[in-house]
Protein backbone atom coordinates (compact mmCIF):
# COMPACT_ATOMS: atom_id res chain seq x y z
CA UNK A 1 0.00 0.00 0.00
CA UNK A 2 1.23 3.52 -0.80
CA UNK A 3 2.07 5.93 2.01
CA UNK A 4 -0.11 9.02 2.51
CA UNK A 5 1.02 12.35 1.07
CA UNK A 6 0.82 15.82 2.60
CA UNK A 7 -0.64 18.33 0.15
CA UNK A 8 -0.80 22.04 0.90
CA UNK A 9 -2.20 24.68 -1.44
CA UNK A 10 -2.70 28.37 -0.81
CA UNK A 11 -3.48 31.62 -2.56
CA UNK A 12 -0.23 33.59 -2.64
CA UNK A 13 -1.45 36.69 -4.51
CA UNK A 14 -4.78 38.10 -5.56
CA UNK A 15 -5.88 41.17 -7.47
CA UNK A 16 -9.08 42.14 -9.20
CA UNK A 17 -8.08 40.31 -12.36
CA UNK A 18 -5.56 37.63 -11.34
CA UNK A 19 -5.23 34.95 -8.65
CA UNK A 20 -1.95 33.07 -8.05
CA UNK A 21 -1.88 29.81 -6.09
CA UNK A 22 0.98 27.57 -4.95
CA UNK A 23 0.93 23.89 -4.04
CA UNK A 24 3.46 21.58 -2.40
CA UNK A 25 3.27 17.79 -2.23
CA UNK A 26 5.38 16.06 0.43
CA UNK A 27 5.88 12.52 1.64
CA UNK A 28 4.68 11.59 5.13
CA UNK A 29 8.16 12.36 6.52
CA UNK A 30 8.18 15.87 4.97
CA UNK A 31 10.30 15.30 1.84
CA UNK A 32 9.19 17.69 -0.91
CA UNK A 33 8.43 15.68 -4.05
CA UNK A 34 6.53 18.24 -6.15
CA UNK A 35 5.72 21.93 -6.20
CA UNK A 36 3.56 23.92 -8.58
CA UNK A 37 2.13 27.38 -9.10
CA UNK A 38 -0.81 28.44 -11.21
CA UNK A 39 -2.50 31.66 -12.21
CA UNK A 40 -6.16 32.21 -13.02
CA UNK A 41 -7.56 35.24 -14.77
CA UNK A 42 -10.70 36.54 -13.08
CA UNK A 43 -13.29 38.05 -15.39
CA UNK A 44 -15.86 40.32 -13.89
CA UNK A 45 -19.44 39.34 -14.54
CA UNK A 46 -22.39 41.66 -14.72
CA UNK A 47 -25.66 40.10 -13.70
CA UNK A 48 -28.60 41.11 -15.83
CA UNK A 49 -32.24 40.64 -15.06
CA UNK A 50 -34.54 39.14 -17.67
Amino acid sequence: MAAPLQIEAKVVAQSRSLITVACEIKTADGLLIAAATAQQIVQSRTLTQS
